[in-house]
């Protein structure tokens, strides 16, 4: 019986030391808000520790090769027809495609948006977009 009191104890102790820790530590569970993106979480992580322990990477993006958290999608290549049905984006993944086709696209592998891409709307090729 006592043995199962000091469990309960080291238990409530645990769960309560967990509640308990500093800002800067980010747990390996941590995901993003109900309202927050994918993408605003990753850019929310501003240090290359807690970026880590949410399971990204710390890369040098864009052209100023700003160093940022770049985390992994969940979704990453399912087939989608529409943004909404991604985590970050849906884009198209075949070459030679229009703006104005009719097409399948596949979800973005990553939060991290630099690049020329064109994402699918309703079904739709929407024009690229290149961001620097």
């Amino acid at each position: 019986m006592l043995k199962l009191i000091k469990f309960n104890l080291l238990i409530t102790v645990l769960m309560l030391l967990h509640g308990c820790s500093s800002g800067a530590t980010v747990s390996g569970d941590m995901q993003p808000g109900d309202s927050q993106t994918l993408v605003d979480f990753a850019y929310s992580l501003t240090s290359e520790q807690s970026c880590h322990q949410a399971g990204g990477s710390w890369e040098k993006v864009g052209r100023r090769q700003k160093a940022a958290c770049v985390l992994p999608t969940s979704d990453r290549g399912k087939r989608c027809s529409d943004n909404k049905q991604c985590e970050v984006a849906c884009i198209v993944s075949k070459r030679g495609i229009k703006a104005g086709d009719a097409v399948e696209g596949q979800c973005h592998h990553s939060t991290n948006l630099f690049g020329c891409k064109a994402r699918v709307v309703d079904g739709v090729a929407r024009p690229t977009l290149c961001i620097d």
